[in-house]
């Protein structure tokens, strides 16, 4: 007797390893189960009060199964330059004031004493900044046109991605990844970094799956 509106169970693919399903589950939920929003109370300082920040925790092997990357490699460089551009702004607006490189000093009366020494006007701070300057530009541009052209390449590619991502499964077991026999998918057990390779190829972002390190 057939019942409407009943829908079928997805089927189990046993493991290709120990070819058991008792410890098996969708890379999706495993990948989703990993992840968790945590409450932290975050104690007061001398310039914050108390307050309570909400932080995603996620666990190793929810990474090691995530369908994309999440930042890009090399992006903690720009943060080298943020240093620098403090002490280009620093040293302007010091030599700005000290050196009164905008005018600024008092004009003597006509026919008064001019000063036997003349006033210093800090030049070498200006060099300073603008070298820190320069350095800071070398350091921060290239990390944001990075970010900004891995933001494009991650969202093109992503639904390709997720397409072949969620068809694959989990063997709590063994420890690796499969995916169940369908003509054009890999066969047999993956590791986390074969499977990552795998998915982030068919995003169009493989090449960034070997600096991201899997457990």
């Amino acid at each position: 007797m057939a019942y409407e509106g009943i829908v079928a169970a997805p089927r189990l693919h046993p493991c290709p390893s120990c070819g058991l399903t008792d410890r098996i589950s969708g890379v999706p939920a495993v990948y989703v189960a990993g992840r968790n929003q945590v409450n932290m109370v975050v104690s007061r300082t001398d310039d914050r009060m108390e307050h309570t920040e909400t932080r995603l925790v996620t666990t190793a092997l929810s990474d090691a199964l995530a369908p994309a990357p999440t930042a890009p490699a090399g992006v903690w460089t720009g943060c080298l330059g943020v240093p620098l551009l403090v002490v280009a702004i620093g040293t302007f607006i010091g030599g700005a004031t000290s050196g009164h490189w905008f005018g600024g000093y008092p004009v003597p009366p006509a026919g008064a004493r001019l000063p036997a020494e003349a006033h210093p006007t800090y030049a070498y701070l200006g060099v300073i900044s603008l070298l820190a300057l320069v350095a800071a530009a070398s350091l921060i541009v290239p990390a944001v046109l990075r970010a900004i052209d891995f933001g494009r390449l991650v969202e093109a590619g992503r639904p390709a991605a997720e397409r072949l991502w969620s068809r694959a499964w989990y063997c709590g077991r063994c420890g690796t990844v499969y995916f169940p026999p369908r003509p054009g998918d890999p066969a047999g057990p993956l590791t986390f970094a074969d499977f990552r390779a795998v998915v982030w190829a068919a995003g169009g972002y493989g090449h960034l799956a070997r600096p991201h390190r899997t457990p």
